[in-house]
């Protein structure tokens, strides 16, 4: 299994999401699975359309949408600071503007990291026979 793999979920699992984990029962043995927030939103976009590297894609840009949301906010607030007290205010101004910046260092994703997260769980998924991978 690599990134261009694309997958589908068995139809001989069911699943549920309860308070925001998906919980999966494979019917043919009675066993049941469960996947956190990241598992559910890969498991629901197992369609056998796309392929492993085109979901890390997605899930890469959203995570890293909301962290760029959360970086400009804190710039927009170093930006009004800046503009309304200037030097007064630069030591709270430089504190901020650097935990802005360790914002998007610490909590950018890259693709790559993210398709190898997905090929394990994948592989995994795979060897319950939860997925099938598509031809």
């Amino acid at each position: 299994m690599d990134a261009n793999s694309k997958l589908k979920r068995s139809a001989d699992v069911t699943y549920q999401m309860v308070a925001g984990e998906a919980i999966l029962i494979r019917m043919s043995t009675g066993t049941y699975f469960s996947l956190n927030k990241i598992g559910a939103e890969f498991w629901n976009m197992l369609d056998g359309a796309q392929s492993v590297g085109r979901h890390a894609e997605a899930l890469a840009a959203k995570n890293n949408g909301i962290v760029q949301s959360a970086v400009e906010g804190v710039r927009g607030v170093v930006d009004k600071l800046s503009a309304d007290f200037n030097a007064e205010a630069q030591p709270l101004i430089d504190e901020l503007a650097a935990y802005a910046n360790a914002l998007n260092r610490k909590y950018t994703v890259d693709v790559s990291v993210i398709v190898n997260d997905l090929i394990e769980i994948a592989s995994k998924m795979r060897a319950d026979h939860l997925v099938e991978i598509v031809e």
